[in-house]
């Protein structure tokens, strides 16, 4: 009787796109070099296996019943990923909002355009200690262009990492 071989394994590569077990979709992008270098394996080359991050679902990823929600693309981006916003927690009374992007679609050469300024918004942790990580904060209003060139206005609001990861504001005028 033969053995059965193993599932075949593969590492993952920068611009690898799937959909989560949870529903998302995601793109490994470029591992940012800027903060740590590319991780190397002690028999092997320095591999760049990229960063998972979230961006809107390609049609080709949504099931049939589903309808995507993805804001419109600019002229000469339309089939482009979009790499969703990020606010993170960075200190007791700081936040950092990562404004959106885009990436190459499906099929063209893998490449995202330079991350954009971040952006520090005002945020205060309502929990936690100087021991614990806070678990929900309040988010100070803010103002920011998108990828698209589009103003928004974020309104505050009472935040955990679940419910405020991607903040998308609202279209407003420009100041």
């Amino acid at each position: 009787m033969a053995a059965c071989a193993p599932a075949p394994k593969f590492a993952p590569r920068a611009g690898d796109l799937y959909r989560t077990p949870d529903g998302r979709c995601q793109v490994r992008v470029a591992w940012p070099s800027a903060w740590a270098p590319v991780p190397c394996k002690e028999d092997g080359p320095c591999e760049d296996s990229g960063l998972p991050t979230d961006v809107d679902c390609p049609e080709e990823l949504l099931d049939p019943h589903e309808v995507s929600d993805a804001p419109a693309r600019p002229t000469g981006r339309e089939r482009w990923l979009r790499v969703k916003p990020v606010l993170v927690l960075i200190a007791d009374q700081m936040c950092t909002y990562e404004p959106d992007r885009f990436c190459a679609p499906p099929g063209d050469a893998f490449a995202c355009e330079p991350a954009r300024r971040s952006i520090a918004v005002e945020c205060t942790a309502i929990d936690g200690s100087p021991l614990t990580k806070p678990t929900r904060w309040a988010v100070s209003s803010f103002s920011y262009t998108d990828a698209a060139g589009r103003c928004r206005v974020a309104s505050a609001r009472e935040c955990t990492q679940a419910l405020c990861e991607h903040i998308e504001g609202e279209v407003a005028a420009c100041p």
